[in-house]
């Protein structure tokens, strides 16, 4: 759709010295030169002209008078009436200009993007990344040792090997079997982790020791001292028994 840029101060100006007809005359010329092949100038015959407006010949004759008086537009009179605005073919050459230039922007630019599309494919391509390794799940065997002979201990334990163990640490049997019976009950023999636990090590803490046999010597190996001997908690075997017994007199 074709259009021109319509200022109005500048249509003000050059229309000050025309009737309101003369304005509309002039505006609906306007209209009909910017349709033409050659922008801003049209060839017609004065009844033309006059059904364009219409008006009688003998009005559009005149109205042609004064457009040419307020030099809005130039009238050359013959058989056909040429009208020129120089303005307007200005403006029409202009925007020819401008959407030319447009146009050999968009090819430069089309081809540089062709170009640097067709200088990035001729570039070897760098060897694809190698996929990450999966993690490889490693099973560990937990290995359980002795604080005495590290014998290697796999697996969950035995009744036999809890009681096996609990001799050679002078615990009584009827702690192994308390003790194996309770973690065996209780499924205890592996941690949240699915790991074993160092049974060996729990064994040997309270409660499960606490009545360990060690034939009157201690776990360090020396004589066990009867402090209630000479008292009046003589001959009970824990120090700690009866604890605030009044001596009698």
């Amino acid at each position: 759709m074709k259009y021109i840029r319509f200022y109005f101060d500048h249509w003000a100006c050059s229309t000050r010295m025309l009737d309101l007809e003369g304005k509309g005359a002039w505006m609906e010329l306007m209209v009909a030169m910017s349709t033409q092949p050659v922008a801003g100038r049209i060839e017609a015959s004065l009844e033309q002209i006059a059904r364009l407006w219409g008006v009688t010949a003998e009005r559009a004759h005149e109205l042609l008078e004064d457009l040419q008086m307020a030099n809005v537009c130039m009238v050359t009179f013959g058989d056909k009436i040429s009208v020129q605005c120089n303005e307007l073919t200005k403006a029409a050459e202009d925007y020819k200009k401008f959407v030319e230039q447009r146009r050999e922007n968009g090819k430069a630019g089309g081809q540089a993007s062709a170009q640097a599309r067709a200088k990035a494919s001729a570039k070897p391509r760098g060897q694809p990344r190698a996929k990450p390794r999966a993690k490889q799940v490693l099973k560990h065997t937990t290995k359980l040792l002795t604080t005495t002979n590290s014998k290697e201990l796999g697996g969950t334990p035995s009744l036999d090997e809890v009681k096996k163990f609990c001799a050679s640490r002078s615990i009584p049997e009827s702690r192994a079997e308390a003790f194996y019976n309770y973690y065996e009950g209780h499924n205890l023999w592996r941690n949240k982790n699915g790991e074993l636990i160092k049974w060996f090590h729990m064994i040997q803490n309270k409660p499960w020791n606490e009545d360990r046999q060690d034939n009157g010597k201690n776990g360090s190996g020396s004589l066990r001292v009867n402090r209630n001997s000479g008292t009046a908690n003589d001959g009970d075997f824990s120090e700690f028994a009866n604890v605030g017994k009044v001596a009698g007199a």
